[in-house]
C-alpha cells in the first residue's frame, strides 16, 4: 500500500476516497492519532487527527493523477 494523500479533516477523506473510487482504484482512509497523549485519553480531537489514503502499489500512479485533478 502506498500513501497518496493526508487530508485534513475525515470528510475531506472520504470525499477523496469515493471519487477514487468511483474511477476504478480501491482507496482506503486510515485514520493516525497525532496525539501526544495517544493511549493516556479516550478519544482525540478531531484536530489531532491526520486523515491518510493508502491506495494498492499498482494504482499509485493513476490514484495520484485523479487526486491531482480533483483538488483543482
Amino acid at each position: 500500500m502506498k500513501l497518496v494523500h493526508k487530508a485534513e479533516n475525515e470528510i475531506d477523506a472520504s470525499m477523496i476516497k469515493n471519487y477514487l473510487e468511483s474511477e476504478g482504484v480501491t482507496g482506503v482512509v486510515m485514520k493516525t492519532d497525532t496525539s501526544e497523549f495517544h493511549g493516556r485519553y479516550s478519544g482525540t480531537a478531531p484536530y489531532m487527527q491526520r486523515h491518510e489514503i493508502f491506495v494498492p502499489d499498482d494504482q499509485e500512479t493513476k490514484a495520484r493523477e485523479l487526486i491531482e485533478k480533483f483538488e483543482k
